[in-house]
């Protein structure tokens, strides 16, 4: 039966593209989110949407050579300006995050490959504060140091004097966990579950190019594919639309109440 298993899993790993995990993110992005917004105290319930955020971080940092577009700049403005009109509150947005971190990706990398001691120092204090910078940036510092992992996962060869990748990938894993501890404060057991599941997000990530050389040779033929692949290619304009809509209906659920 294991025998079974890992031969289907294998399968499965084969042909898993870079839409397919996009496509699960973004369903289980719009599913947390409805829990954020609608059921904010019970924490358990953002377990897995918070397994599978790091697929968004790193790779905004492994595609380096896409710049964003208007529509990034309008949808992080938008979500922004409907946040604060529901609560007030002034607060950059995951699509600014991403804007201020590609923004300085290149500054960034400057500085931290400049020497090994350098490169771990930065990115040790870019995680350790990373939760009081959340309060105003989404993910903070964290965010940095995501990006910057899938950047050395994507050149290997030019960083394998300073860091290796995989240890880089360890560290920001352990990172993520003390991050998502410090923000949501699961118990021991949601966090265990939350480690598990991102050390098998972190692999898959590590293996990203597999996932994109999938997606190449790998066309949709039937609905449901062209389906899953059609959510993986549409995360932003998903991601504004559910948010725009959901803070929308707490600020009129909030006006209605007082």
């Amino acid at each position: 039966m294991s025998v079974i298993g890992v031969k289907l899993l294998k399968d499965v790993y084969r042909n898993f593209t870079s839409y397919d995990l996009f496509a699960v993110v973004v369903v289980s992005m719009v599913v947390g989110h409805v829990f954020y917004y609608f059921v904010p105290d019970q924490n358990w319930l953002r377990i897995v949407d918070r397994i599978l955020v790091p697929v968004f971080l790193v790779t905004v940092g492994y595609n380096t050579s896409h710049k964003f577009g208007w529509m990034v700049w309008a949808g992080a403005f938008i979500v922004a300006w409907t946040h604060y009109v529901g609560t007030g509150i002034i607060f950059i947005n995951v699509l600014g995050t991403f804007i201020f971190v590609r923004a300085f990706m290149r500054p960034f990398l400057d500085l931290l490959l400049k020497s090994s001691t350098k490169f771990w120092a930065w990115n040790i204090i870019f995680v350790l504060v990373s939760p009081v910078v959340n309060l105003v940036l989404e993910y903070g510092t964290l965010a940095i140091s995501m990006a910057v992992a899938g950047w050395i996962n994507r050149n290997r060869e030019e960083v394998k004097e300073i860091v290796n990748p995989k240890h880089f990938f360890v560290f920001i894993t352990l990172g993520y966990l003390y991050f998502t501890e410090a923000v949501f404060m699961f118990s021991q057991t949601e966090l265990a579950i939350v480690a598990i599941g991102s050390i098998i997000v972190m692999t898959l990530l590590y293996d990203f190019r597999t996932l994109l050389l999938n997606a190449v040779h790998r066309r949709p033929k039937d609905k449901i594919e062209k389906f899953v692949s059609f959510v993986g290619r549409k995360s932003l304009e998903i991601y504004v639309i559910h948010v725009v809509v959901f803070n929308v209906m707490t600020y009129s659920i909030f006006k209605i109440i007082l």
